[in-house]
């Protein structure tokens, strides 16, 4: 049976106990940085674990931050200790740059199963709506105990955690995550390589070598390595995602019983462009790819599974899926690795098959060196007899050139289909100017050109014309517009889009604000599908008017669910 974890209802009450404990309190010491404001171009400058600490204090934990050497936090330093039943840094929701420096030597401990406030373990207990988290390594640390909500970096993630990566030794009672424990925010360009543990007792686990729960953020473009194990709900990247992931991987030893996955342990959302290798132990709902995807709402596209399977009952175990519901597409699993003929989706061949590029391009997967599935290059094989990789997580990625220099002065700029697609390649806030039509005849993309983005694009007036995508979800010309993205002053003329969920010529999903924007075209779907954006996703506090605004859609609108002429329209907190 599918859980909604309400990871919303521990951030709000872990919120109301951060403000308590800050009154009761009072504010952190004051500690004199090595330079710096606090703001966005003059950050406050750190090199002590005593300013990295002190970014916690209510009074500037909104600023700006940025290391300038790398920080040891081994206990066994003088002025260091072993953090006990709490968090290094409690709450912040400001912006933490670690430069490429590195947090070392961390070590944790929770004792007790509280099931809010102190509980949680890592270096943040909450990174907030605003919060961003980047370029930061963190390097052997040590999470011992039974906390809920543990993660190495992030115990609970609400902002953008972007460019990071950890190695250690994670373990906690349940929503345990080698780089963060619960995710509601966007987690970009991160990595893990650790042994993580849920110690479960009396209630449910989670446990991910990335993120133990992936409720209503996103994972992209990130990777895990290393040994998983939990009982319920274990998966070599996410133990349980009810939301986006895409152009991921894990290559990891992964043991639990119940909903155990190479890649994810339990999916209720959209996983594409993914794989998983490695092996897999379990008891009910095992897969190489995902344990159990058992919700109709669940969409697997364009991923793979090579990995050994070991179960000791035939209850729901398959090569790429145990159990699901929901759709899988043009995907595969390694039927001689895993030992098995049957899956609960996808399509089982013989190693040499799933080493051979033409089954990806029969499955119109976006492979390096062809263009008649989108110009993006999502995948490569890089040897004979080998696997398919993501290419942006490989070590020869070429990169389009962009003139400019991403800023709003000078912005990175757009004037063919090559360089369109070179966005996912550049800094997601960066600034991106059209300064000529283009037209995308002769090609059917497989994914959004853009998939991912959060800076500003602007379209000067100019058009895209001729956009066809036929794919999974979360489908346009952009695939998902996070919180800070801007997109104004574009037309697109033409546009045929087709796929399942999150459809709209201009953009799937979108947080962000779009504006003087104008298509026409067709786009067909299941659920969420919009002449515009298929959903357009708000925070309580704000109103369609201010995201959606001086837009038309002069398009045909087709589906099943949540079928709008502009664009569907959701609220959260």
């Amino acid at each position: 049976m599918k859980r909604g974890y309400n990871s919303f209802n521990y951030i709000q009450i872990a919120g109301y106990v951060i403000f308590l404990s800050l009154i009761i309190a009072g504010n952190v010491t004051a500690v004199e940085f090595d330079g710096g404001t606090g703001e966005p171009n003059i950050p406050y400058l750190i090199s002590t674990p005593e300013q990295l600490k002190a970014i916690g204090d209510s009074t500037i934990n909104d600023k700006c931050f940025t290391l300038v050497a790398d920080i040891d936090l081994d206990p066994n330093l003088p002025g260091n200790e072993i953090i006990t039943d709490r968090t290094f840094i409690p709450y912040f929701r400001g912006t933490l740059d670690g430069n490429g420096h590195s947090i070392s030597n961390m070590v944790s401990k929770s004792n007790h199963r509280a099931r809010i406030g102190n509980s949680s373990a890592g270096l943040i207990g909450l990174l907030g709506l605003d919060g961003l988290v980047r370029d930061i390594e963190l390097k052997n640390i040590t999470i011992l105990g039974v906390g809920r909500y543990v993660g190495a970096l992030i115990a609970s993630n609400r902002g953008i955690v972007l460019r990071c990566s950890v190695t250690g030794s994670i373990s906690g009672e349940s929503f345990v995550g080698g780089l963060v424990g619960d995710n509601t925010g966007e987690i970009l360009s991160c990595s893990a390589f650790c042994t993580v543990q849920s110690v479960q007792e009396g209630i449910v686990g989670l446990a991910g070598g990335l993120v133990g729960y992936n409720y209503y953020g996103c994972i992209y473009n990130c990777y895990a390595r290393g040994t998983i194990t939990g009982v319920e709900d274990v998966g070599g990247l996410v133990g349980a995602s009810y939301s986006y992931i895409s152009n991921c991987y894990a290559m990891c030893t992964v043991t639990g019983y119940e909903n155990v996955g190479g890649l994810v342990g339990e999916n209720a959302s959209d996983i594409s462009n993914c794989y998983a290798i490695g092996t897999v132990t379990g008891e009910e709902s095992v897969g190489g790819l995902i344990g159990n995807s058992d919700n109709s709402y669940s969409t697997v596209s364009q991923c793979y599974a090579v990995c050994e399977i070991t179960a000791d009952s035939n209850d729901s175990i398959g090569g790429l899926i145990g159990k699901s519901s929901g759709r899988t597409m043009l995907s595969f699993w390694d039927t001689q690795v895993s030992g098995q003929k049957i899956s609960a989706g996808g399509v089982g061949l013989h190693t040499a098959k799933l080493q051979d590029t033409g089954i990806y391009l029969n499955a119109r997967w976006d492979m390096t060196g062809e263009t008649s599935h989108g110009l993006v290059g999502i995948w490569t094989i890089a040897e004979p007899n080998t696997y398919p990789q993501l290419t942006k997580l490989t070590d020869q990625y070429p990169v389009t050139q962009l003139s400019g220099s991403g800023t709003p002065d000078d912005p990175y700029e757009i004037a063919t289909a090559e360089e369109l697609a070179a966005i996912n390649d550049y800094e997601i806030n960066a600034h991106y100017a059209l300064i000529a039509d283009i037209d995308l005849s002769g090609i059917i993309w497989a994914t959004a050109p853009i998939l991912f983005f959060n800076g500003t694009f602007d379209g000067r007036g100019h058009m895209i014309s001729n956009l066809t995508v036929e794919g999974g979800s979360y489908l346009g010309l952009f695939g998902k517009i996070v919180s800070d993205g801007v997109v104004t002053n574009l037309t697109i003329k033409d546009a045929s889009v087709i796929g399942y969920d999150y459809i709209g010529a201009l953009a799937g999903q979108s947080f962000g604000r779009i504006t003087n924007c104008h298509v026409t075209g067709s786009v067909a779907g299941e659920s969420y599908i919009g002449g515009l954006v298929g959903l357009v996703s708000m925070l309580y506090s704000s109103t369609f008017e201010e995201q959606v605004y001086g837009c038309t859609a002069d398009v045909a609108v087709s589906g099943n669910d949540h079928i709008h002429n502009i664009a569907n329209a959701q609220f959260y907190d």
